[in-house]
């Protein structure tokens, strides 16, 4: 299985890989948590690595020379939001070559895919504990409009925050998440729902995110 690790190594290996081949490298995409920001070598100076977050950053970008260009995926960044950046650079720069899909860090985007499906159903979201993690991001992502509420701990749980039939639940396996799901089984019946997302690539699982849903249900997100 891949992980955030394997995918910022791979990463860095291929802006290296095609420096040294003399292109002009594009670190496409922009992480949605900033926890998978990705540090590079040589971003922004003369001869090293230029940032595209956006596709209207690919339709101004400006080259040295369209036939040495090369791209890496920013790990931590949507597919789908790589999808639309590199369609704008295709039809730009047709030589453009780059990183091969195998190389690319999905585990944002199986979260983002897992904390939409789950929020869809869910009436609001606890965030549990004090860190802003790629779990917590993908839920500010996903554009639900899902209530969600920080605890960072039992004196931030409210009546009005649990005062729902479906809860979804980040950090569920944080100290503060285990008392969150110990207060609210002592409520009544509690049924416990994941739901995970993973990519494949070539038959390897890359990414997996795990996420739980409240029938009386609780949705969680894997930490």
């Amino acid at each position: 299985m891949r992980n955030r690790c394997d995918a910022v190594k791979g990463a860095a290996a291929a802006v290296r890989s095609y420096l040294a081949s003399g292109d002009e490298v594009l670190l496409v995409g922009e992480p949605v948590s900033p926890a998978d920001a990705c540090v590079t070598p040589t971003v922004g100076q003369d001869g090293g690595v230029r940032t595209v977050r956006s596709p209207q950053d690919a339709a101004c970008l400006r080259v040295r020379d369209q036939n040495r260009l090369a791209f890496v995926v920013a790990p931590g960044s949507a597919t789908d939001q790589i999808a639309g950046i590199l369609g704008v650079l295709r039809t730009r720069f047709p030589r453009l070559r780059g990183q091969h899909p195998d190389g690319w860090c999905y585990t944002m985007t199986d979260l983002l895919a897992t904390s939409r499906s789950v929020l869809a159903e869910s009436d609001t979201v606890l965030l549990a504990g004090d860190a802003e993690t790629p779990h917590t991001a993908a839920v500010r992502a996903s554009g639900c409009g899902t209530p969600a509420h920080r605890i960072r701990g039992l004196n931030d749980l409210f009546v009005h925050h649990i005062d729902a039939p479906t809860i979804a639940l980040t950090g569920s396996h944080t100290a503060v998440g285990e008392l969150v799901l110990r207060v609210l089984s002592g409520l009544g019946p509690l049924s416990t729902v994941e739901r995970t997302t993973r990519t494949r690539v070539g038959g390897e699982c890359v990414a997996s995110a795990v996420a739980t849903g409240n029938n009386g249900a609780v949705g969680r997100s894997a930490d």
